[in-house]
């Protein structure tokens, strides 16, 4: 799983060439994910480890699963000031093209590669 969510970072950022902040709120969000996996790896191990009788092992794990808890909270808590900063940025590039005389035309042009790119990575994902 962790590694389609790193090709899907690397298409994203090939297919889409986002803004700087576009690509650090998308790489928040892969992180996101990746923690999700260890926590629930760490789980998993850890109630394995109780089953056994492998206390020590079950402690130990228990200390690794709480900085991957901690992890996920920060990512949380920065996640969504990354996104508002990645629209904002968005937003004031089309406003900038709109009124630099020739944005009509070439906002609907980079409207249709857009979608045409995202319509190729949805149909690579749905594949997978």
């Amino acid at each position: 799983g962790i590694l389609g969510i790193i090709e899907e970072h690397d298409e994203f950022k090939k297919e889409e060439e986002p803004t700087k902040p576009m690509l650090e709120a998308f790489a928040l969000g892969s992180g996101l994910r990746v923690e999700h996996y260890e926590i629930a790896a760490y789980r998993t191990a850890i109630s394995l480890c109780k089953t056994l009788g492998e206390r020590e092992a079950a402690d130990l794990l228990a200390r690794n699963l709480a900085q991957e808890v901690a992890m996920e909270k920060f990512l949380t808590a920065n996640a969504g000031p990354a996104l508002r900063n990645a629209q904002a940025m968005n937003a004031a590039n089309e406003e900038e093209e709109a009124g630099s005389g020739r944005g009509g035309a070439r906002k609907r042009s980079t409207a249709k590669r857009s979608t045409a790119r995202r319509g190729g990575s949805a149909r690579k994902r749905a594949r997978a």
